[in-house]
């Protein structure tokens, strides 16, 4: 707890401590019987929770002077099935307001620093999840996800960060941004911790890897060509899947850039109507105490008719089913986590630093798809974004784990 104390301040990572609450699941795990580790997986693991996630005892800022001021009167079911694993929840973690922005740059609280380099930016929304995983504070962390932002924070603090398939791990006890997108998000510096804190949410005990042949002897279909519009360096990439001597790469990247195309189209209509719903009445009585690009967006999703949203999603639907094909030849798709140059606070505020941020991420939220970001070495560009098909994401961390961490 000290440790988390130090950094949260030092960082300006954490909005509370929920010092009381980690000693008695600590006094819990001392007490609890022999027999019962075998389910307990993540005994001892000391984790973060993302402050839009409800933690019974606790006040959900959202990173927000427009908040309830009142404890939670009861605990989301990410936490509580983290906590029966044996985590130890020791804090709640600084955020984007609302968790509307990838940067990280607006909180009621201030700015997390990035552990990694403090001159860059963290990262958002879930900023300071990341920055307590980075700085060695904590052994997991949740965040949540609607663009990128589990990953986005992942590449900038270095470190692995999970977005599940839509649908896949419940949602309740979070505060929603919006919820055609929203999933949970898993940070980690450790395979083995991801591994059974998402076993545990998925409440699977092993992935179908054997059953799909996803062993480092088997080929596999493997599609990297969006590096060659990136920034980021493809060699990279080759070296890690030197690991991987038969994998083979198909060309579908016209066809990707097409389906990622469409995907930006709708992401946005979808995303700040639903935004602009959840907060109407706040934004009648409290407009002034959100933070100005907070703010701005939610006025934008104010605007966008009812007909609009609706066709959007109509036109989801369709793009979805569509893009199931891409599985039908390849396994996994490897493509960047964040484009455009590294982004510093100093570079603060820059026209493109969203979209940039987001252009690899948000299309991969917009199909549901699971995805992680794996740091390779040092820097931004070191991360790479893995993906694959729907519902299959043991397998997707398995290939992570035995073909990048290496």
């Amino acid at each position: 707890m000290e440790r988390v104390r130090e950094v949260g301040e030092d960082l300006n990572a954490v909005t509370s401590l929920t010092e009381a609450r980690a000693r008695r699941l600590g006094s819990d795990s001392r007490s609890s019987s022999p027999w019962s580790h075998c389910s307990r997986r993540l005994e001892g693991v000391s984790l973060a929770v993302k402050d839009v996630i409800d933690v019974a005892g606790s006040v959900t800022t959202m990173g927000s002077q427009v908040h309830d001021p009142n404890p939670a009167s009861q605990t989301a079911s990410v936490v509580e099935a983290l906590e029966v694993s044996g985590a130890m929840t020791v804090a709640k973690t600084n955020c984007q307001e609302y968790s509307y922005g990838i940067l990280g740059d607006e909180s009621a609280f201030g700015r997390t620093l990035n552990p990694r380099d403090r001159r860059r930016i963290t990262g958002g929304s879930s900023s300071g999840s990341a920055a307590l995983v980075a700085a060695g504070a904590v052994d997991l962390a949740v965040g949540t996800d609607t663009a990128g932002s589990t990953r986005v924070p992942a590449a900038y603090c270095e470190v692995l960060g999970f977005k599940p398939t839509l649908g896949m791990v419940a949602t309740d006890g979070i505060f929603p941004l919006a919820p055609s997108f929203d999933t949970v998000g898993l940070f980690s510096s450790s395979f083995e911790v991801m591994r059974y804190a998402l076993q545990t949410l998925l409440r699977q005990e092993t992935s179908n890897a054997q059953d799909r042949h996803i062993t480092s002897q088997s080929p596999l279909r493997i599609d990297v060509q969006l590096f060659d519009e990136a920034a980021a360096p493809l060699q990279t990439v080759d070296s890690a899947l030197r690991f991987a001597p038969d994998t083979a790469t198909g060309p579908k990247a016209t066809w990707l850039r097409s389906l990622f195309d469409r995907a930006r189209e709708l992401f946005p209509i979808i995303r700040d109507y639903e935004a602009a719903e959840i907060h109407r009445d706040n934004l009648v009585t409290s407009e002034e105490r959100y933070q100005p690009g907070v703010r701005a967006k939610l006025r934008t999703g104010s605007e966008v008719d009812v007909s609009a949203y609706q066709q959007a999603q109509h036109d989801l639907e369709i793009l979805r089913q569509d893009a199931l094909a891409v599985w039908d030849d390849l396994d996994f798709l490897i493509i960047p986590s964040v484009a455009g140059p590294e982004l510093r606070w100093s570079d603060l505020p820059s026209a493109n630093a969203a979209e940039d941020s987001v252009r690899y991420t948000q299309p991969i939220s917009t199909l549901g798809w699971p995805a992680i970001t794996v740091p390779f070495g040092q820097g931004v560009y070191s991360s790479v974004q893995i993906v694959a098909k729907p519902e299959t994401d043991l397998d997707l961390l398995e290939f992570a784990d035995n073909f990048f961490a290496r």
